[in-house]
């Protein structure tokens, strides 16, 4: 095709309210993980409010861990969940609908392109295959070498920090996982 007659193909952004909606759910998520720190902060408010202070001893054996993913991980529960009631209810059946269909169209176009270009449809499948495979290996390395940086960085790093935090605090002692 001339450039004057190319087709210029572009992807719309999604609509507007789409949009608003995932930013009001960020927003009420937000909140919540704010609610979720105050609040149990919130019920000593009543109490008196010159604590005695716990013998250092005491403190290291009854201190909560001052680094917790607790709260990250269960946040991360609830987007994935909130997802996928979101998914399930508005996009779970259209895409169900559309599915066969866009296979369908796929596989037509793929049969189309292959015809005209003379390439076998069998050989484009056997490079895909073989650039999967490639992804596979690629990944398996990427797993091993993480693993042994995570050890190292927590048998080098973590560790003698933590424990040096420690010898230096000892009411913090074992307050802090010696883990990444």
């Amino acid at each position: 095709l001339a450039p004057s007659q190319a087709q210029v193909y572009t992807v719309k952004p999604p609509a507007e309210s789409l949009s608003k909606t995932i930013m009001a759910v960020l927003r009420c998520l937000q909140l919540l993980v704010v609610f979720a720190v105050i609040a149990p902060s919130a019920g000593k408010a009543g109490t008196d409010s010159t604590p005695s202070k716990p013998t250092p001893a005491a403190a290291a054996t009854t201190r909560a861990p001052i680094i917790s993913t607790d709260l990250f991980y269960d946040t991360a529960d609830l987007i994935f969940d909130v997802s996928g009631a979101v998914y399930k209810r508005s996009l779970g059946p259209m895409v169900d609908k559309l599915t066969p269909q866009a296979q369908k169209a796929a596989t037509e176009a793929l049969d189309t392109v292959c015809a005209k270009a003379g390439i076998k449809k069998a050989l484009i499948f056997e490079k895909v295959d073989a650039a999967k495979a490639a992804l596979e290996v690629v990944k398996a390395n990427a797993a091993a070498h993480m693993a042994t940086a995570t050890k190292l960085a927590t048998d080098k790093v973590v560790i003698p920090a933590v424990t040096l935090f420690e010898s230096a605090m000892p009411a913090y002692k074992n307050a802090i996982p010696k883990t990444l």
